[in-house]
């Protein structure tokens, strides 16, 4: 499967920890296993009430450090030529350059 350019995930009305999750996921979903992070333990905990109450600032910063190594991933094994993930605005973008196209 070919990916185009365009917002892959757009949170721009949503929490910069929902962001992070949702490119978790897509990271997830395209054979990223995590890396340093047990993602499995962090959707679990990000999804359960319980311990965002208790646990809610480490939490964060645990989904913010694996949706960073996720983007990394996503651009070493993902994508393409002159392709690549970036975060920008509260969304997942898959950018080109289009300095040659003109």
């Amino acid at each position: 499967m070919v990916l185009e350019p365009g917002c892959y995930i757009d949170c721009g009305h949503n929490t910069s920890h929902e962001l992070n999750y949702r490119i978790i996921k897509f990271a997830a979903d395209y054979g990223w296993d995590g890396g340093k992070s047990d993602i499995s333990l962090l959707m679990s905990e990000y999804c359960d009430d319980s311990v965002l109450e208790e646990n809610w600032e480490d939490l964060a910063e645990a989904l913010y450090f694996a949706a960073d190594d996720a983007v990394e991933w996503l651009n070493d094994n993902i994508a393409t030529d002159d392709r690549w993930f970036d975060v920008y605005d509260n969304s997942l973008y898959y950018s080109e350059d289009e300095s040659e196209n003109v």
